[in-house]
């Protein structure tokens, strides 16, 4: 989104600091390339920490935890924390993506996921009212997942409301926001609404010097709302390098550190990633990083423009096909139990 894969000011900036590290653990006998195993064995370092407090800080949550992409990380979350033994049950929007899908499956929840319509709020309610919010017996929860940026339609969640819905009913909200790390934040909150030329820029929340493109939560200063979970930051989007970080609290990171299957079975990431999400993290949020969301936007802006001013009429989008017209069958569950 942001050019940072092809940058090569990027590239130099990501070698300049992997070389002094490579430095650094070639005197300690540190590994340089590989991580040698999984976080829970051989394969911790000093610098996965320490990237996970610096994201910690970046997306203002008590604790981070890197996983190896942004599907490693959604299999993480959707197949550890619902129990079927609790009654839990997962509301989830009818456009998730397919790891969020396929994490539930891992979790093997089967007819305790529902779907509602695409960021239809009201239908949301219905769902959580059918389920008595966090449930009546003290143990069952009630998990919501959505996207903060959907990629096929480029639409954006009413998080406010979906927050504050949870919040009412006793519920939690795990988003995805691999699609708005980097594109949004603090300083171009503004963007989430217009991109209209005539927009006037007090009407909306704005932080000129605050760190930009941590993401939809962020610009909207969610960050700490009392429904939020987790969030989910994906790095092969506008951080242009691989791997994703689960933001939330203390004990959330612990637990999915000793009982998320992708984490606990799978090779860490090796030095290099570490640099480079690092980097891009530093681009990002800094004042380069507000220049490139302000290309980004400008281009967004002049290709509405010249297609409002072309011959061509706009077209919707197409309605996603029906679940039972899809070759492979998914679960029951998405045919019973969607709400519109």
């Amino acid at each position: 989104y942001l050019g940072l894969a092809r940058d090569p000011h990027q590239a130099t900036l990501v070698n300049r600091r992997y070389q002094t590290l490579t430095s650094a653990s070639v005197a300690t006998n540190d590994p340089i390339l590989g991580a040698t195993g999984s976080r829970l064995l051989s394969g911790n370092s000093i610098h996965h920490t320490r990237l996970e407090h610096k994201l910690s800080r970046m997306h203002q949550r008590e604790s981070a935890l890197l996983a190896n992409s942004g599907y490693d990380a959604n299999l993480m979350v959707l197949s550890s924390l619902p129990k079927r033994r609790n009654k839990d049950v997962v509301l989830m929007d009818e456009l998730c993506h397919n790891s969020l899908i396929m994490g539930t499956r891992l979790g093997r929840l089967d007819t305790e996921v529902r779907i509602f319509s695409h960021n239809n709020v009201e239908a949301l309610s219905i769902l959580l009212r059918q389920c008595g919010g966090g449930g009546g017996d003290g143990r069952s929860c009630v998990f919501v997942v959505v996207e903060s940026v959907y990629s096929m339609d480029g639409d954006v969640a009413p998080l406010q409301q979906i927050l504050e819905t949870a919040q009412t009913f006793g519920a939690v909200v795990i988003v995805d926001e691999a699609h708005g790390l980097g594109v949004f934040g603090r300083t171009n909150a503004r963007d989430l609404w217009s991109v209209d030329n005539s927009t006037d820029d007090t009407n909306f929340l704005h932080e000129s010097g605050a760190a930009g493109g941590t993401g939809v939560l962020a610009a909207l200063h969610l960050e700490h709302h009392p429904a939020l979970l987790c969030s989910v930051h994906t790095f092969g989007k506008a951080a242009g390098c691989h791997g994703a970080v689960i933001c939330g609290s203390r004990t959330l990171v612990n637990y999915l550190l000793n009982f998320a299957k992708p984490l606990v079975y799978s090779t860490a990431l090796p030095l290099h990633s570490l640099v480079c999400i690092g980097c891009a993290y530093d681009t990002m949020t800094g004042s380069l990083g507000d220049e490139k969301r302000a290309r980004v936007f400008r281009l967004v802006r002049l290709f509405r423009r010249l297609f409002q001013n072309s011959s061509v009429p706009p077209q919707p989008p197409p309605p996603p096909p029906p679940r039972h017209q899809q070759k492979s069958r998914p679960p029951r569950h998405h045919q019973r139990n969607r709400v519109s």
